[in-house]
């Protein structure tokens, strides 16, 4: 799934040494790292100006356009991230002793360049989500297993495969929550935003029709996103294209709110 970008079709710019602007210096992630700090990094790097376009399967027998971040990591360019198995190309330059580092997000907009450090058990678990693959990471969901908010149907109903890879949903629990089964049912206490802007670095963020959530995914800074769309890969994209490209599928319109768990709902 995944494949390397060449340099010459991107064009990504120099990065900035360090935050310029007023927004980015205000933001508690956005920091100068030290030569010590640069040595102990390993950096992904996504300009939010670099989209690409790709037909993408949200779901059984439908697929569609949708827009996404390529990113970097030293000096080598890819499209995404494998949803389900081990990435081996993206795991080989994050190197095999990545655990001893610390990983972190460089986003670079127009204005700035600015890094996102998220908590060291978020880096564990992305890490594993790579290295592993997330369907090696959770249990097996029964395909005969009727899923909530889906009017009765099963699993195989919906995707129309016997063994069910993992979607949106178990990403986000499994970053945020530790889960790695399908019977863990975090909840969530959701807050609307009526503006796709959030000054809140590594926030879970849902699409919701309603209060029904359709897709959730993390927000890391600066409006660029990472999440997992359906059963398919996991991809870097803006705030505007996932709630746009979601959007299509849905005669509701969609509301954007701020996921944020439950006490009861602690895993790890």
């Amino acid at each position: 799934m995944n494949a390397l970008v060449k340099r010459s079709n991107l064009g990504i710019t120099p990065l900035a040494k360090d935050c310029q602007s007023e927004s980015c210096k205000a933001k508690p992630a956005c920091f100068n790292r030290s030569v010590k700090d640069k040595a102990s990094t390993v950096t992904i790097k996504v300009d939010k100006s670099q989209k690409m376009e790709e037909a993408i399967s949200i779901g059984l027998n439908k697929r569609a356009t949708f827009k996404y971040l390529p990113f970097e990591i030293k000096g080598n360019f890819f499209r995404l991230i494998n949803g389900n198995e081990r990435d081996h190309d993206v795991a080989k330059n994050l190197d095999q002793d990545t655990l001893e580092k610390d990983v972190s997000f460089n986003v670079i907009t127009p204005d700035s360049s600015c890094e996102y450090k998220p908590s060291k058990i978020w880096q564990e678990r992305f890490l594993r989500c790579v290295n592993q693959g997330l369907q090696n990471i959770f249990d097996v969901l029964p395909p005969d297993t009727v899923l909530p908010l889906k009017e009765g149907r099963t699993a195989y109903d919906i995707f129309g495969i016997s063994k069910i890879p993992p979607t949106c949903m178990q990403f986000v629990t499994f970053i945020e929550c530790g889960s790695t089964s399908f019977s863990d049912t975090p909840s969530f206490d959701a807050e609307p935003l009526e503006k796709p802007e959030l000054k809140d670095n590594f926030t879970t963020l849902g699409l919701l029709t309603d209060k029904n959530p359709v897709h959730c995914f993390i927000h890391i800074g600066d409006g660029v996103c990472i999440g997992k769309l359906g059963i398919g890969c996991i991809c870097f994209h803006t705030i505007e294209d996932i709630l746009s490209f979601y959007s299509k599928y849905h005669e509701q319109p969609l509301k954007l709110a701020v996921l944020k768990r439950t006490p009861s709902s602690l895993i790890e």
